[in-house]
This record gives structure tokens, C-alpha cells and sequence, in this order.
């Protein structure tokens, strides 16, 4: 799952030398709430993320792409501070640590849905 940090960091990055303002502008939102979604203070959901996406001039597809490498730097540098802190053990493979947070987040939402369904009422 890519944190809302990591999408931040991929929309600085692909905004390049154009400004907050200009890109936000360019899809009609203040720079304010560029800024919370640049940040990482605010998660976007689809739509705005495709807003977002028109804003810096790029398919949604590359946001998305560029969100994932952003995550897996960081995943890398934090495995690899890990395994420096532990004595030179070899660090964690950072697809394993991605495997596992994708299971974890599928295990998250499979326990939401069935504590919904477990509040509701019986068919008739």
C-alpha cells in the first residue's frame, strides 16, 4: 500500500520546477490543498488523485508508478538503516516487506467487511 507521504513525494517530484500554485491552478485547487496532498497531510482518493494527475501533466498511471518508486526508496533505505542497526545482518528484501503489507492491508479490509456484514440484519 503506498502512504500518502510517498504519493506526496512523487507529486514533488513530478511537479519539477513548476509551482504549487501553477499546478493546482492548471485543475482548479487552491494551492492550499495542493500543498495538504503534496505533503502528505491529506490522502487522495481516485478522483482527486486523477485531478492531480492532469495537474502535472501526466497520466494517472505515471503518478501511480512514481508513488510506488517513492515507496520502495524508502522501504529500501529503511530496511537498509535496519540492517545497519543490527549489527551488518543482511537487510529484509524489500518485495517480502511489500508482500507482506499488501497482505496485511487485504487482512485489514477482509476483517472491516466482515464486521460489517456481521451488523447486518438477517434476510428474511
Amino acid at each position: 500500500m503506498v502512504e500518502p507521504k510517498d504519493l506526496g513525494r512523487a507529486i514533488q517530484r513530478l511537479r519539477g520546477d513548476r509551482t504549487q500554485k501553477m499546478c493546482a491552478e492548471k485543475v482548479g485547487l487552491s494551492p492550499s490543498s495542493w500543498s495538504l496532498y503534496e505533503s502528505g497531510d491529506r490522502a487522495p482518493r481516485q478522483r482527486m488523485r486523477e485531478r492531480i494527475a492532469r495537474g502535472l501533466g501526466v497520466e494517472l498511471r505515471v503518478l501511480d508508478d512514481a508513488a510506488w518508486q517513492m515507496r520502495n526508496e524508502r522501504l529500501a533505505a529503511e530496511t537498509g538503516s535496519k540492517g545497519a542497526a543490527a549489527g551488518g545482518e543482511m537487510s529484509r528484501d524489500p518485495r517480502l516487506h511489500a508482500i507482506d503489507e499488501h497482505v496485511n492491508g487485504v487482512a485489514h479490509h477482509l476483517r472491516e467487511l466482515a464486521l460489517l456484514l456481521s451488523k447486518r440484519p438477517a434476510p428474511p
